[in-house]
């Protein structure tokens, strides 16, 4: 059946090959041994008879290109496919699509241009840069998530005061079997058709806003709908500001930057990432709502977006206690959620380690099992810093409140008796300085919060700058060797030697700055498992030592790096003075 190959069947055993060979022996002369293949199979192959190694080179650049012509030559979907695509997604849907959702389809084909949202306060245009997994969610350390990750179709949302993503903790008013009201500490039950509120999420990409240069940059928000009860929210629209995003393109690559919207930033900071056009303080969340409710009011929100929709941003909270403070609105929490296959149901977690609400996929309904743990004080809410909740007042039996002077004037608590009004305590100089102290202590701490979140961005941003610096090195390094290697193809003998002057002792040898590992952010090290004296064998796919065992020399975790000995040896230089 050999005769039955075609010259491009060959041509990809061999590469297929010459990819093995490369890895047993990464020096080899690649050309003269392709030449070799080639011999070996003129008198088998008919179609072989007049091959030459410039026909295997042409063959690789069409196989290369080959996806990116097949890319060009699918049309480019209209906005309109796009906003019908993300109504319809619903992974978690009765009869998922095998291969994929519409909606990941095509903003994985990399055809989708920046589409229009519409214009904030009917003024400036707002555009969408589709993208999967804008808005990731943080990890949460194996202790505190003791469930495997659930292949879900969205993340959950929490946001205690800008926008609230449960029921107020007060606890509820219930009918008592003695007759009258009470009120129960149990967790309430809600249906997803029972409010709006934004819960389940799922991240479509970066929100764009146009410079005055004329460029078009990301505002830190991104576009989320609601994955909820589809019949009854329409995949609602709501902007999310993210943690951290790239400035340049879909993702920050090597000597890219990163911004980022720090947890605590200054009232009425309009330099901070995060305000929209015309208001003072950054919006952290916020619900798009047509401007003119009464036009369109049948055909979903999702599917008016465009050029000519005009909305605005809907901010709701400011339904818990707060005292004013310097300080603007925090940022929402994304949480991942997690499955219990005990409860089948879905879960996810505080940075706390509390389970902030559960979702039953058959009754479509959230519950709060930590309902009475939960607090959100001192967290910056949107008029303020958020106070930790009163203590209950002393009530009845038939559950009425009953407020200190009146209970007081009365000797039983029941109902009236003879007088024993009192004159209500005032504090004592002591207590007065207990509370002064207590203050002092809170107003201690929060300047200590402000300034290990000023160090760490501090850290991180010089972490950036050093990654941003060795990657640049790297890549001067790799382009002028291919560059090299380029010259030294066209040119043949004409090549000019380049082991002369500085480098007649170094060349061919690799700077020793970059073989240093560089530090990852404090406190997103993982645990690899790996100890100094393990022996261990490296399996990575494209590794030139894939399959050689060695024995752990040095293990670096801020880096996640280690040192095997035998394994990615290179010869290095070091700087004369040195």
């Amino acid at each position: 059946m050999s005769h039955l190959k075609t010259r491009a069947d060959i041509w990809e055993e061999i590469d297929e090959l010459g990819e093995d060979v490369l890895l047993v022996d990464p020096y080899i002369n690649y050309k003269a041994w392709f030449k070799d293949q080639i011999e070996q199979r003129r008198g088998i192959y008919p179609c072989m008879a007049d091959a030459q190694y410039g026909d295997f080179l042409d063959w690789a650049m069409e196989e290369m290109t080959r996806p990116v012509r097949e890319a060009k030559a699918v049309p480019k979907p209209t906005s309109q496919e796009f906003w019908k695509a993300a109504y319809d997604y619903d992974p978690l849907g009765p009869n998922p699509p095998p291969n994929g959702s519409e909606l990941q389809r095509i903003i994985t084909s990399g055809r989708m241009e920046p589409i229009s949202i519409g214009r904030i306060y009917g003024e400036v245009l707002l555009k969408l840069l589709p993208v999967i997994g804008a808005l990731p969610a943080p990890e949460i350390p194996d202790f505190e998530a003791p469930f495997d990750f659930a292949a879900t179709d969205s993340a959950a949302i929490s946001y205690p005061d800008g926008h609230p993503s449960e029921e107020d903790l007060a606890p509820q008013w219930e009918s008592l079997p003695g007759g009258g009201m009470g009120r129960s500490r149990k967790p309430p039950t809600i249906k997803a058709a029972e409010d709006d509120k934004l819960r389940r999420f799922a991240a479509l990409g970066w929100v764009l806003q146009e410079a005055p240069d004329g460029r078009w940059t990301k505002t830190g928000h991104v576009l989320v709908i609601d994955m909820d009860d589809r019949d009854v929210r329409h995949r609602h629209p709501w902007l999310v500001l993210a943690k951290e995003w790239p400035t340049d393109g879909i993702y920050a690559g090597a000597g890219g930057f990163t911004m980022h919207a720090e947890d605590i930033v200054g009232r009425n900071d309009r330099k901070a990432p995060g305000v929209f056009p015309g208001d003072k303080n950054r919006t952290p969340i916020c619900r798009i709502m047509p401007m003119n409710k009464k036009a369109g009011t049948n055909v979903p929100v999702l599917q008016r977006l465009g050029d000519n929709f005009n909305f605005v941003p809907e901010r709701l909270g400011g339904h818990r206690p707060a005292r004013r403070s310097r300080n603007g609105p925090g940022l929402a929490k994304v949480m991942e959620w997690y499955w219990d296959p005990v409860a089948e149901q879905e879960v996810c977690y505080t940075s706390h380690g509390l389970e902030y609400m559960r979702y039953d996929r058959k009754s479509k309904a959230y519950s709060f099992p930590d309902f009475a743990r939960l607090s959100f004080a001192g967290e910056q809410g949107l008029f303020g810093e958020i106070e930790a909740p009163a203590q209950e007042a002393p009530r009845e039996p038939y559950g009425r409140p009953v407020s200190l002077a009146e209970r007081m004037a009365r000797s039983t608590i029941g109902g009236p008796g003879p007088s024993t009004r009192q004159a209500v305590h005032t504090h004592s100089p002591m207590q007065k300085l207990l509370k002064r102290t207590s203050q002092v202590h809170k107003q201690a701490a929060r300047r200590q919060r402000i300034v290990k979140s000023k160090n760490a961005s501090d850290t991180r941003r010089l972490q950036q700058n050093q990654l941003k610096l060795h990657n640049a090195a790297r890549r001067e390094v790799f382009v002028s060797a291919r560059q090299a290697q380029r010259e030294d193809w066209h040119l043949g003998p004409l090549a000019p030697r380049r082991d002369v002057g500085d480098k007649a002792e170094t060349y061919g040898t690799v700077p020793l700055r970059l073989m240093e590992s560089v530090e990852k952010m404090d406190g997103k090290w993982k645990k690899w498992g790996i100890r100094e004296g393990d022996r261990v064998c490296v399996v990575g796919k494209k590794e030139r030592d894939k399959g050689k065992i060695g024995v752990v020399k040095e293990v670096t975790e801020r880096a996640e790096t280690c040192k095997v000995i035998g394994i990615n040896t290179v010869q290095h230089s070091l700087h004369p003075f040195l």
